[in-house]
């Protein structure tokens, strides 16, 4: 006959098993939503910074040849040289939707004159007091 030590049982019930398994489910809910969220933030910081970048190049470039790069020649992909050397290549926005972002909506540059330009871009959240939404970088302001 089999004697049961109900002092020292052997494992766990059920109903203990079913508790462990809905707390991990949870605990994973709650990192996943989390994560979702920072990655979306973190990709909002790349792009104000991608555009800061980009309007310090500008600056330079137009210091140098007190004129600012054609539309045409100064978008995702193209590198803006000066006296030959490598400035800046123009970065490309990071991927996904954010917020009211559409997904693949790339940065555009655009040459309004000699004296200043803009660039259109998008942020899905609030970075630096600017956003969420449309933004357009000029000489004086990152986001208008």
């Amino acid at each position: 006959m089999l004697h049961l030590n109900k002092a020292n049982p052997r494992g766990y019930s059920l109903v203990e098993m079913l508790i462990v398994i809905a707390v991990i489910g949870i605990l994973a809910v709650v990192v996943t939503v989390n994560l979702k969220k920072m990655s979306g933030k973190a990709r909002d910081v790349k792009r104000f910074t991608d555009i800061s970048t980009v309007r310090k190049a500008l600056e330079l470039y137009n210091f140098q040849y007190n004129d600012y790069p054609e539309t045409d020649s100064f978008q995702v992909g193209h590198t803006l040289m000066v006296d030959n050397r490598r400035l800046i290549k123009f970065p490309s926005n990071p991927w996904g939707a954010d917020g009211p972002c559409l997904p693949n909506t790339q940065y555009q540059y655009v040459k309004d004159s000699n004296t200043s330009y803009h660039i259109s871009y998008c942020l899905g959240s609030e970075v630096q007091g600017y956003g969420p939404g449309n933004c357009i970088a000029t000489i004086s302001k990152p986001c208008n």
